[in-house]
């Protein structure tokens, strides 16, 4: 980490914590509000199409659709866990 001050190095590192905290908590939303697999699948469209639109413009709100969507991509190749409270968890 390079900074000038201690400020400088812990403002993007808690910016960053933040964002991904941000991005567990719309996982297990979207989680507990779907009950079927399939439903699972069609939610991948829109965040891959909201991640490909934000990415260029602003890298940094696009962070927050990028763990939901990685995690659905793994649930969806591997769906064990049913409950959302413990896939969050393990992450």
């Amino acid at each position: 980490m390079q900074g000038a001050s201690r400020y400088h190095i812990w403002q993007p590192t808690f910016q960053r914590i933040l964002r991904t905290l941000l991005s567990l908590a719309l996982c297990w939303l979207i989680l507990s509000a779907t009950n079927s697999i399939v439903i699972l699948y069609i939610l991948i469209i829109p965040l891959q199409l909201i991640l490909e639109m934000l990415i260029t413009r602003n890298y940094a709100l696009a962070v927050i659709f990028i763990t939901p969507l990685a995690i659905f991509l793994s649930e969806a190749a591997n769906p064990i866990i049913s409950n959302p409270n413990v896939s969050i968890m393990l992450r």
